[in-house]
């Protein structure tokens, strides 16, 4: 199921305390063990006796805050690094603006417009649970795009044997699976050869060969996209990868 559920990061600005979240499908954690929530330590009251007398005190709060919010991008972009995550900001237009003024704005999957310093998980998630299915329909079909220009090429592929293969030599780079389709058998992880049951049928030992690609496609780092059946019937086969080489 949780492979099943699309991962992201939610960003929620506040000109106070900026939070961040771990999503999986509807469901959102705040991660307080690290660098967030990142609190303002800006001042951003009256310019200091001495500053530049002839700078405006509103001009002087409107810098202050784009010096917090550079401070946030550059702390999100580490964590961006490290995680294959789509980025979604929450926050008000004006903190919003500043961010993505400050920041790669081409790494936002979607914006939640509106003042959630004090909302929780709950309230947040139903909040972006719209602007998710609007990145999810995006996204399945841009990758769906990418696939049919590939595929029938060496790397575009169709069918469970060849993907298996692959998604073990750690060449999957998007896998596509209809959902649902699975298949019983034994599929070895380290050869990718996958030992079906006769007629499809379960038997004692067999597990899920679909679900087990789909798995060792995520642990070497790739991608899964799921699409409802018949949606891939163009490849001739209800699961196809695209690969990195």
């Amino acid at each position: 199921l949780v492979n099943r559920m699309p991962r992201y990061g939610l960003l929620v600005l506040s000109e106070k305390a900026t939070r961040w979240f771990d999503g999986w499908g509807r469901h959102l954690t705040e991660d307080a063990t690290g660098a967030f929530p990142l609190a303002n330590d800006v001042d951003t009251g009256d310019p200091p006796e001495g500053f530049n007398k002839g700078v405006d005190p509103k001009a002087y709060a409107n810098e202050c805050l784009r010096l917090f919010i550079r401070q946030v991008s550059e702390t999100v972009r580490a964590r961006a690094n490290n995680h294959r995550l789509p980025l979604f900001v929450a926050g008000v237009d004006r903190l919003r603006s500043v961010f993505s003024e400050a920041s790669d704005a081409g790494r936002m999957a979607g914006e939640v417009v509106g003042n959630f310093d004090r909302a929780g998980g709950h309230e947040l998630a139903e909040a972006l649970a719209p602007v998710l299915e609007t990145w999810q329909r995006g996204r399945r079909q841009g990758v769906l795009d990418r696939f049919d220009a590939v595929k029938g090429t060496r790397n575009g592929l169709a069918g469970l044997a060849d993907i298996g293969k692959a998604a073990a030599m750690g060449r999957v780079d998007t896998l596509l699976v209809e959902d649902p389709y699975a298949v019983a058998g034994v599929f070895d992880r380290t050869t990718g050869t996958a030992d079906l049951a006769a007629d499809g049928a379960g038997a004692t030992g067999a597990d899920d060969v679909v679900d087990e690609i789909v798995e060792t496609v995520m642990e070497k780092g790739g991608d899964v996209v799921f699409y409802r059946e018949g949606r891939l019937s163009a490849a001739g086969a209800p699961i196809g990868a695209i690969l990195r080489f």
